[in-house]
């Protein structure tokens, strides 16, 4: 097993996607936690209910990792924060298009409430 050194890595920035319901976002992080880009899918161009879809993440992510590609950035920590799994596979395999970025690290941090889900109102009749 090859031992890297350390700080082998350049300059490694990391992506934070958060999907909701109705759009994915993309912030570019500092390792300080300065937000160097950010991108979405209302702002790439998709409108109304194609912003929820994996082609709109994925696409999206194509034009983020070429901007990050053309900044002198190679190298990416990814940061997910999801519950729908088919989109935040698509944004990831948007940011690794072409082998112009090259991913370091995957955590999902998916937030979820310790004491569950609303109950349902009670029916009264």
């Amino acid at each position: 097993m090859r031992v890297l050194k350390k700080g082998v890595f350049g300059k490694v920035v990391i992506v934070i996607i958060k999907i909701t319901l109705n759009n994915v976002f993309f912030t570019v992080v500092s390792k300080r936690g300065n937000v160097i880009f950010w991108s979405s899918c209302g702002g790439g161009g998709f409108k109304g209910p194609r912003r929820a879809t994996a082609l709109a993440a994925e696409q999206t992510g194509r034009a983020l990792a070429e901007k990050l590609f053309s900044n002198g950035f190679r190298w990416v920590e990814i940061v997910v924060h999801s519950l729908y799994n088919s989109r935040a596979k698509a944004a990831m395999k948007g940011l690794s298009f072409d082998n112009c970025l090259q991913i370091v690290s995957v955590s999902l941090n998916t937030p979820l409430s310790h004491n569950g889900l609303r109950r349902k109102k009670v029916r009264r009749v």
